[in-house]
């Protein structure tokens, strides 16, 4: 899969950068803490986190007393997971959902961008497959408004130097809101999204 050396080099520097001890980054990952809060305490029932990365997300579940499977296809993030905070997370990924039974909700945070534009709307179709009829799809993850308002933000970032971040701006798959709801439009499902900080929006999707 694509990404699999960007995983295997930011694992070990994954919960460090979203808490804020990498400067670069520190604006993508404004309240992260309180966007999982969100996240875990509205998702109830029998809950899939999909893009698992190190599991803080899939702790917060656990926690609340979700009944949460968890996947991710990055051997070294579901290490991290699994060996340091006593979790479960399994391989799979968007395409690859190793269960049968249908969830209450579908969670996924931080992860939509690595899916290819033209691959998205086969992605969230999946998704929804793995709901029940009345269940939900939150994907909480970098977005934007227009190509004009993302080249605004590389723009002011280069000058602040911060040229990692800039080359996953420009590298990475981020969804654009106009493309998103014409996925959802296309597939007669219902969207409610909310910005959350500079980058990160939170998309819920029902059918």
């Amino acid at each position: 899969m694509e990404f699999m050396e960007i995983f295997k080099k930011w694992a070990p520097e994954y919960d460090a950068t979203v808490n804020g001890e990498n400067e670069e980054y520190r604006d993508v990952f404004i309240n992260y803490s309180e966007m999982l809060n969100e996240l875990a305490s509205t998702a109830e029932g029998r809950v899939l986190e999909i893009g698992a990365g190190t599991g803080n997300l899939t702790l917060m579940l656990k926690d609340k007393g979700r009944e949460v499977s968890a996947i991710d296809p990055s051997d070294d993030m579901r290490a991290i997971a699994n060996e340091t905070k006593n979790l479960d997370v399994q391989y799979g990924h968007f395409f690859d959902i190793p269960f049968d039974q249908p969830f209450d909700y579908i969670v996924t945070s931080f992860a939509f961008h690595h899916v290819k534009p033209e691959e998205k709307y086969d992605a969230i179709k999946t998704m929804m497959k793995s709901l029940k009829e009345d269940g939900k799809l939150l994907i909480l993850d970098t977005m934007f408004e227009s190509e004009k308002y993302k080249q605004d933000l590389i723009k002011y970032y280069n000058n602040q130097e911060f040229f990692n971040l800039t080359e996953d701006l420009q590298t990475e798959y981020y969804t654009y809101i106009e493309d998103l709801k014409q996925i959802v439009d296309d597939q007669d499902l219902n969207l409610d999204i909310v910005q959350k900080n500079k980058f990160a929006w939170l998309a819920t999707i029902s059918k």
